[in-house]
């Protein structure tokens, strides 16, 4: 008598934007997580991105990536105006309240009566604020949690003046009674923060795992240009424009006075407008392959000010071996960051830092096996899979 199959268990991911096209960070660690759970066996998964003017799902392309995964869009426009917006005496803050339409609660309620999920994944609060109401009591809901959105506020308000202080504060404030009462209520958190798993699982969620993006290993050759950085990140953006504003004023000219012939080189939408020529700084904009364009690079910089969450770009580098000098509050997320990441304040100790790594060649070696292992041990795509599996499989 031939065996039966066992029943495929249904899975609806939502995420806050869509996996592609892969722009970011967060694009990128959502197409991580779906390529992981395409992989695992006997899961049935629906994928429900949610779909905005600056962010629209690529059908097309994702219909050639995941050929087994069913894809239902979420659009919707957070920029609409509406009168419940501006609706102040609201518990919701005004920034989740833009993804909360009538259009997509009607279209997850009618999923789920043909479909009866048995997981509910939320990739991003914003994916976690749109899911009707009752589901986080009577569902089995993953949350996906990308960074502690209200610490993230919290951290603009420090950094800006005046009303906008005033405004962020409020947000930030609304935020966190949100975002802390919505994690409770989770089946599961994964987080992609160590620091900030460890937070949420300490005082918030006992069931939070930290599962970071999938890398593979792949170290980048070429012949690199002597003296040369690099940094990769939308500068449209408010954490990276201040980042490279204040390097640009406050760290590069203390590097150029010990390396005169050092040139800086900046990736990502709108670092353009930061050339310099006169300086050795160079804008691209956006870069359609990284890879092409680290492979030319000696290391890379992250002097993030405001950061929360797993810098993305930082891994990624990682895995291309490539060595990288960064801010603490750009390497908070990751586990044990002093051993595979040089660390300074953004300041003469950044600057002394890029000088000392540009002529320590045995540095960038002893560099590149810590991050190998890094990214081996806690990116191993294989790893994720068997984690993913074991948790959707759990009875």
């Amino acid at each position: 008598m031939a065996k039966r199959m066992e029943k495929k268990i249904k899975v609806l991911y939502i995420s806050q934007k869509p996996c592609l096209p892969r722009i970011d960070g967060g694009t990128f660690a959502i197409h991580s997580l779906l390529r992981s759970l395409s992989n695992c066996n006997n899961i049935d998964t629906t994928y429900a991105p949610i779909s905005t003017p600056k962010h629209p799902h690529a059908e097309a392309q994702f219909a050639e990536h995941f050929k087994t995964i069913r894809q239902v869009t979420l659009t919707l426009n957070p920029n609409r105006p509406s009168w419940d917006v501006f609706n102040v005496f609201s518990s919701i803050p005004i920034n989740v309240r833009r993804y909360i339409h009538n259009n997509t609660m009607k279209t997850l309620k009618s999923l789920e009566a043909t479909s009866s999920f048995e997981w509910i994944i939320c990739d991003g609060l914003y994916a976690l604020s749109v899911i009707p109401e009752g589901w986080l009591e009577k569902k089995n809901v993953i949350y996906r949690a990308h960074n502690l959105e209200w610490s993230h506020w919290s951290q603009r308000a420090a950094f800006s003046s005046g009303i906008k202080r005033w405004f962020y504060h409020k947000i930030s404030r609304k935020l966190k009674s949100f975002e802390e009462e919505r994690i409770k209520q989770c089946h599961t958190v994964l987080c992609l923060s160590a620091y900030e798993a460890a937070y949420l699982r300490d005082s918030f969620n006992p069931k939070t795992h930290l599962i970071y993006p999938t890398f593979s290993y792949a170290q980048i050759g070429g012949v690199e240009l002597p003296n040369s950085f690099y940094f990769i990140g939308d500068c449209s953006w408010q954490p990276n424009a201040d980042a490279i504003a204040y390097f640009l004023k406050e760290v590069w000219p203390k590097i150029l006075i010990n390396l005169p012939r050092a040139s800086l080189h900046l990736a990502g939408s709108f670092t353009d407008r930061y050339t310099q020529k006169e300086s050795q700084v160079y804008g691209y904009g956006f870069i359609p392959d990284v890879k092409a364009f680290v492979s030319d690079k000696q290391i890379m910089i992250s002097p993030l000010r405001i950061a929360t969450g797993v810098n993305i770009k930082i891994l990624e580098n990682m895995a291309m071996g490539k060595p990288c000098i960064a801010t603490p509050e750009s390497t908070k997320g990751l586990l044990e960051p002093s051993e595979i990441v040089s660390i300074h304040a953004l300041d003469e100790h950044f600057a002394q830092a890029c000088v000392n790594a540009s002529l320590d060649s045995e540095w960038l070696k002893q560099y590149q096996k810590k991050a190998q292992e890094f990214i081996e041990t806690h990116c191993n795509e294989t790893k994720q899979t068997s984690q993913l599996e074991s948790l959707l499989h759990e009875r």
